[in-house]
């Protein structure tokens, strides 16, 4: 890696990260009756967390918002700067959305902004990881799971194909990396889906 592929990494990085704050969770409270959705529920910023304190139509906003974000920041990278540019906006995208700056460092899992980032490397990948999310929320009826697993899916799919070649090796690791501050992001849900006490789809707070 040159001089100016570091470069191009850490302005990427940045530049994801502030597009990365920009909290679609947020915004849709403030539209869908001016309030602040992590004062409810789990406390998070993040889609899911809106539809069940506001509903479908607040939370398919915020969700729009959240992966467009995540395939703006990187396709700017992709377009500037590259793999070493991709692998900085993957994380500083995520990052952004768990720690935002503009609104106290509380946000969400990073789902929606990865999966956005996914859907321009990949996008046949990331489609398939969205369909197998669907069908195990729709399955299982937690919205925690579907997102685990087709966090999970296009994950190890990207992993496998930059294994073998067909991705570039940083774009499979920055995506493993990815895929485990999601999961760590997601822990307390995991714990309450093993005691039965998570949410269910339609369980509004």
């Amino acid at each position: 890696m040159t001089g100016q592929d570091v470069l191009w990494a850490l302005f990427a990085a940045t530049f994801s990260y502030l597009v990365g704050s920009l909290s679609g969770g947020l915004v849709a409270g403030r539209l869908w009756g001016g309030v602040d959705v992590r004062q409810t529920g789990s406390g998070r910023a993040g889609a899911t967390n809106v539809l069940r304190a506001l509903g479908w139509r607040a939370a398919a906003f915020a969700f729009a918002i959240d992966i467009g974000k995540g395939a703006v920041a990187m396709g700017v990278a992709a377009a500037l700067g590259g793999v070493p540019a991709q692998v900085g906006a993957g994380l500083g995208v995520v990052m952004g959305h768990n720690w935002p700056l503009y609104s106290g460092f509380r946000g969400g899992r990073g789902v929606a902004p990865a999966t956005g980032a996914a859907l321009v490397v990949a996008p046949p990948v990331a489609l398939a990881g969205i369909a197998l999310a669907l069908l195990a929320m729709a399955v299982s009826r937690y919205v925690s799971l579907g997102s685990l697993v087709g966090t999970l899916a296009w994950v190890l799919i990207i992993a496998v194909l930059a294994l073998f070649g067909q991705q570039p090796l940083p774009i499979g690791l920055v995506s493993l990396a990815v895929g485990a501050l999601i999961f760590l992001q997601h822990w307390d849900n995991i714990l309450r889906m093993a005691k039965g006490t998570e949410r269910r789809l339609g369980e509004r707070v």
